[in-house]
């Protein structure tokens, strides 16, 4: 019997948004509300515009859960998209909905929800043949820290030895130590590294002004000073000019495993959070893995809130303690997948 698949309207989605604004990206209800309205703005100018099938992008099957979001055709439907609000930048109300839009990818991606794809290949192909996807995206440090900032407190991880959820430690610190926790995470974005072909230039994320996706997939970094240069990956045949269409292509890629860091580092607090995981996770009988982590967070939010067993000052000390060991460097996707465990 084959799975019918379930289809969900973009106010489904924005009433979704919301919810995950505030308590996972620690929005206030009033921001929250704010980008749903560039949200709505934003679909509303891509209808206005007459995009093949751009009807259908308010009815219930425009969205569906899918795992599967890096094939070429699909990326090309969301390049489209951003491509259509990006040429219309200058317009503040468009470069608002430009912002509300990527945030509303990144909430699609984290929840695993993705556009219906309702373009045909010959509505790409016409879509290529008026060079509408040509275009350049520019990200802002600003950007790019929010970006990376919910990479590093979303992306969990299950070891063998060790589970790391992140996203728990997030809510819990955000909640317990506010600014404080802020700035340390700002440090550690700070310290990202920016490879360029000079191997004598050390570019960090401090020193990042802008960061541009052009239509031919490459990808300048403008310094803090005024000074260009493409961006760089490490790969398995050495350093290479990185190539990304989306944002998303690029990694933040640990240069001493996350995994080697936890085998080795003492932190005794982490392993009680982690045991403590592993048995509600168990108890759950759907195994110990990044999917259940995520199902039941709110689950194990609820609990370690209400059971106080962590002490959450020597949670913070070895949580920092760790991640003072990472050092950190921008790669491409590919590349950082095929090291393995990170």
């Amino acid at each position: 019997m084959v799975k019918e698949t379930k289809y969900y309207s973009l106010e489904e989605l924005i009433c979704e948004f919301k919810i995950w604004s505030i308590e996972e990206d620690t929005l206030t209800k009033n921001s929250a509300n704010s980008y749903a309205d560039y949200i709505r703005k934003a679909f509303a100018y891509l209808l206005e515009e007459q995009i093949p099938n751009g009807k259908e992008v308010v009815k219930t099957h425009n969205f569906k859960k899918s795992q599967k979001t890096t094939d070429d055709d699909y990326n090309n439907v969301v390049i489209y998209y951003e491509a259509l609000l990006a040429k219309q930048s200058k317009n503040k109300t468009v470069r608002n909905s430009i912002s509300g839009f990527r945030k509303f990818l990144i909430f699609m991606e984290s929840q695993g929800y993705v556009f219906d794809r309702n373009m045909s290949d010959k509505d790409l192909k016409k879509c290529k043949d008026k060079q509408q996807l040509r275009y350049q995206v520019v990200y802002s440090n600003k950007d790019l820290k929010s970006i990376f900032k919910k990479r590093l407190t979303t992306q969990d991880r299950v070891y063998k030895h060790l589970v790391l959820p992140l996203g728990v430690i997030n809510t819990l610190f955000r909640k317990e130590f506010g600014k404080t926790y802020e700035d340390f995470l700002d440090t550690q974005i700070d310290n990202i590294q920016y490879l360029i072909k000079d191997e004598n230039i050390n570019i960090r994320h401090r020193d990042v002004e802008q960061l541009e996706l052009t239509e031919k997939n490459e990808i300048i970094l403008t310094t803090k000073d005024g000074l260009r240069h493409f961006l760089y990956t490490d790969t398995k045949s050495g350093k290479q000019e990185m190539k990304a269409s989306r944002i998303r292509e690029v990694t933040i890629d640990h240069k001493t495993p996350l995994h080697d860091l936890t085998l080795n580092h003492h932190c005794p607090e982490l392993h009680k959070l982690s045991d403590i995981v592993k048995k509600i996770l168990e108890k759950s009988g759907e195994g110990i893995t990044g999917r259940t982590l995520t199902k039941y967070k709110k689950l194990i939010d609820e609990y370690l809130i209400e059971e106080n067993e962590i002490d959450l000052e020597k949670l913070f000390y070895d949580f920092k303690g760790l991640y003072n060991k990472m050092d950190l460097v921008l790669m491409d996707g590919a590349s950082n997948s095929s090291k393995g465990k990170n």
